[in-house]
């Protein structure tokens, strides 16, 4: 009987030893590793943006140097149009055909998710980001027609990140399809979310030069 009571402390003593163990360990929120964090469905709408106003800039060379000038207004039939002779269709400027799609800690800018869509069928996308347990913003970024861009660590280092881009000798893109980029800022809550509108810029641009030579 002696011996048994003696088995019974001993299963005792290890178990409250155990439970001490856990209860004094301390987890702190950012040692938390991303795949640990809380999912949450998100529905994302893309649309992408039919033009962006003109910028016009008014440069006067004189025989002392430069004078700049941003006073000039965009006027009513500037268009933003491509350079090639035969144009893409509307439809393929506004084609999504593949997608990465990339979260990022907006206060730490530590990586936390990234997925790839390698086709697309239309312009709504569900995923499943990170909820982060100190409450801050996320940046998700969608990158269109770039192809897989993996894992980048860091937020900073996706601001430096140079996409290939090849055009034909018409200048337009060799696969007829543009690079568009938009990003969401905001909280992943924990109820999910739906119908988030993000818009998405094309990463070409036109650039037309005008000169005059007069007194």
């Amino acid at each position: 009987m002696r011996r048994t009571n003696e088995t019974i402390w001993l299963l005792v003593w290890l178990l409250l030893t155990v439970t001490g163990g856990c209860t004094e360990t301390e987890v702190e929120e950012y040692d938390i590793p991303p795949h640990a964090l809380k999912e949450v469905e998100a529905g994302f709408n893309l649309n992408v943006l039919a033009s962006r106003t003109p910028v016009t800039r008014s440069i006067t060379f004189t025989p002392d140097g430069t004078i700049e000038s941003d006073t000039l207004a965009a006027g009513v039939a500037d268009t933003i149009q491509t350079r090639a002779a035969t144009a893409l269709t509307t439809g393929q400027e506004k084609l999504i055909a593949s997608l990465w799609v990339g979260q990022y800690n907006a206060t730490t800018g530590k990586h936390l998710f990234n997925q790839y869509f390698e086709s697309m069928t239309g312009t709504t996308v569900n995923l499943k980001l990170k909820q982060i347990p100190d409450d801050s913003n996320s940046h998700v970024y969608f990158i269109s027609n770039a192809g897989d861009l993996g894992e980048i660590a860091d937020e900073a280092t996706l601001k430096t990140h140079t996409l290939t881009y090849i055009s034909t000798e018409e200048g337009l893109p060799n696969d007829n399809l543009c690079r568009m980029v938009g990003m969401w800022d905001g909280k992943v809550v924990a109820g999910g979310m739906k119908d988030i509108e993000v818009e998405l810029t094309r990463l070409l641009a036109k650039i037309t030069f005008t000169y005059s030579m007069g007194g």
